[in-house]
């Protein structure tokens, strides 16, 4: 994946009628995110700040499923949608902030 930026992020909220609430957390996820190679890493960095952490007033959970929908794409990662669905919401549920357990959870809605 090439550098994702803070803009495109809001820029894919926007899409689902949210705006940004949390700067510093999305932030620190996007410097994370570039600074990782591994993507299911570099994924967990920014989903954990969208269900966790709340970085937009709406539209957090649709925004990172977006995102992970398009690494996975780019990087020629087969998922399964239902299944990612349901860990977004499980991730926002729970508040998981644990990158580790993010990224199995990641691991476990896709294969290559």
């Amino acid at each position: 994946m090439d550098k994702i930026t803070k803009d495109q992020l809001v820029r894919t909220n926007a899409v689902y009628g949210g705006k940004l609430r949390q700067s510093n957390s999305l932030d620190y996820a996007v410097e994370r995110a570039n600074s990782e190679k591994n993507s299911y890493k570099r994924l967990a960095y920014l989903v954990r700040s969208m269900t966790s952490d709340h970085s937009f007033i709406d539209g957090n959970k649709r925004t990172a499923i977006t995102v992970v929908l398009c690494e996975f794409e780019n990087e020629g990662i087969k998922v399964n949608e239902k299944a990612l669905t349901r860990t977004m919401i499980d991730l926002a549920k729970t508040g998981e902030g644990d990158i580790t357990k993010i990224v199995v959870k990641l691991r476990r809605c896709s294969r290559r």
